[in-house]
């Protein structure tokens, strides 16, 4: 079975500091064995190196949106409703940003925890 985890909500950074948590150019930068510095994701998310750049995508507004709108960029508009509803019980009514991995054997980040200022709302088939 196939997973994807979805953190969604609020956050003031700009585009581009958003983005700089995701930065992989360290790793892709270093020779095999130099010591490179991980991405924020990747400390958070306990990835020992990096993550695999097909399985991840985000969006990014300036001003917060209805949910359905932000998570338009999910693989599977089937589970969209199971992910509003999951906000809902987290108090997550709005949001401006959202991104999502696919990976089963991601390690399970905590539900309701903060991730680049954004909620970790949990994992859903697809």
């Amino acid at each position: 079975m196939s997973l994807i985890h979805v953190w969604i909500g609020k956050t003031d950074k700009s585009l581009e500091e958003f983005e700089e948590y995701f930065d992989l150019d360290s790793f892709y930068e270093s020779e095999e064995g130099e010591d490179f510095e991980r991405c924020g994701f990747c400390k958070e998310v306990t990835f020992s190196e990096s993550y695999g750049e097909d399985f991840i995508g985000l969006d990014y507004k300036e001003d917060p949106t209805s949910l359905e709108d932000i998570l338009d960029e999910i693989p599977s508009s089937k589970i969209i409703p199971l992910i509003v509803d999951k906000c809902n019980a987290l108090n997550i009514t709005e949001a401006n940003a959202m991104f999502y991995y696919r990976d089963a054997e991601l390690p399970k980040p905590e539900i309701g925890k903060k991730y680049n200022d954004l909620y970790y709302v949990g994992e859903f088939p697809i």
